[in-house]
């Protein structure tokens, strides 16, 4: 197909090596399939080829997304050096929702560790009880077995196991922790006695 696109239609392009074989599905409107993205630069004209056009974007990006699962991705031991699984999800490197579900998880688990996280948590906390409520409602609800068994006593020694895992797992960064610790309230006595 020629270059020249009708400018409102969405449409599925390939990027061909100089073998001929695709290493890039991706979806656009307009001059997209031409123009340079973030991670990757488009080859000469003559190996771009626009596969199908679509009126639908829908139908477009399921389209991208089943392209993408026949040849597939390099990290997946495809020919594509796609990052994403294409769709709409086309910003995630992950192969289905719940995966990338997970993922989001874990980040705004390790944002709430950082003193900016624990910073930003506590505002939006004591900016919206009713919604912080009904989460630990929530919580409950999901847990209920789980708080029962700490309830009963049962959940207590599971508790100290793996305390006692992970004592001997970072048995150093406890001792400097300690360490640290003694030393610091030794200087805060010490300077205290001299004020006196």
């Amino acid at each position: 197909m020629s270059p020249k696109l009708r400018v409102e239609m969405f449409y599925v392009y390939l990027w061909l090596r100089e073998d001929r074989t695709p290493y890039y599905v991706g979806k656009g409107k307009g001059y997209r399939a031409f123009s340079k993205h973030r991670k990757a630069t488009p080859p000469p004209k003559d190996r771009i080829i626009i596969v199908k056009e679509f009126e639908d974007e829908e139908e477009s990006y399921l389209f991208e997304e089943w392209l993408i699962q026949i040849y597939g991705r390099k990290c997946d031991g495809g020919i594509l050096i796609n990052q994403s699984i294409g769709g709409q999800h086309s910003g995630s490197k992950y192969r289905n929702k719940s995966e990338y579900e997970e993922i989001r998880r874990k980040q705004n688990r390790d944002q709430k560790r950082t003193d900016r996280g624990k910073e930003t948590n506590l505002r939006w906390r004591t900016a919206n009880p009713e919604k912080v409520k009904a989460s630990a409602a929530r919580f409950r609800e999901r847990n209920r077995e789980k708080i029962n068994e700490y309830a009963r006593g049962e959940g207590s020694e599971k508790k100290k196991e793996s305390q006692k895992k992970y004592r001997e797992k970072n048995r150093e960064k406890l001792r400097e922790s300690s360490r640290l610790y003694y030393q610091r309230k030794k200087l805060e006595a010490s300077a205290y006695q001299h004020t006196t």
